[in-house]
């Protein structure tokens, strides 16, 4: 019975203190983040840039860029049929916060 009573404790305890509850603003963040990865995994590059605004830049991380949607979905075309071809992404940890609305 102890032992009954020491597991609901702690079920109780990371219901009430675990992970604050998601909210709508972090809901859409996240779908956005695995739009992104399932087109990218898919080697996409239509569906990848569907995900930019029309206006976009995009950089990647060695400084080369486009901007617009058609040309963020021109650049990648010819990585996702050579380069990357065969990668895989995923997220391991997405962390979500609020900068305050102006």
């Amino acid at each position: 019975m102890r032992m009954i009573c020491l597991l609901c404790l702690g079920l109780v305890s990371l219901l009430a203190f675990g992970a604050a509850p998601r909210n709508a603003d972090e809901d859409a963040v996240r779908a956005v983040v695995d739009r992104l990865m399932e087109a990218w995994n898919r080697h996409d590059a239509h569906a990848f840039a569907t995900v930019f605004a029309q206006d976009a830049d995009f950089t990647n991380v060695i400084g080369m860029g486009a901007h617009g949607r058609d040309k963020i979905e021109e650049f990648h075309a010819p990585i996702f049929s050579s380069l990357f071809k065969n990668s895989i992404k995923s997220t391991r940890r997405l962390r979500y916060g609020s900068f305050g609305r102006t």
